[in-house]
């Protein structure tokens, strides 16, 4: 392909974490890190990816470091990036973290939030 943007970067990474290769899916990751700010950045369906495979590896140190970028990035953690960060910090056994997450979504919690909280 010879032009890459955000979104066939991540449907890329969503391919592979949905074969249930979800190292790749980071590889790829970091891959595209590489050109951030030049040519392509990350969005909150990225960050979702990300966060959906350091929950399938419990790679909570890869998940709270995507959830630092997430912060310095300056995206916004809506409902879903919200559930993405809920459902890795309770894969990863950090349900401290992952209460934190949801009170932090206040009033804007969908069923999908309160699933991944339960």
């Amino acid at each position: 392909m010879p032009e890459r943007n955000v979104v066939s970067w991540s449907c890329m990474m969503d391919g592979y974490l949905r074969c249930g290769d979800c190292k790749e899916a980071l590889a790829l990751f970091r891959e595209m890190q590489k050109l951030d700010g030049r040519d392509v950045r990350s969005n909150e369906f990225t960050m979702s990816v990300v966060l959906s495979a350091c929950g399938q590896l419990s790679a909570l140190e890869h998940g709270k470091w995507a959830h630092a970028y997430v912060d310095k990035c300056g995206l916004e953690v809506d409902v879903i990036l919200g559930t993405s960060l809920i459902d890795m910090y309770a894969k990863c056994g950090s349900i401290e973290r992952a209460r934190w997450v949801f009170n932090i979504l206040g009033p804007n919690k969908d069923v999908m939030a309160w699933s991944a909280m339960i």
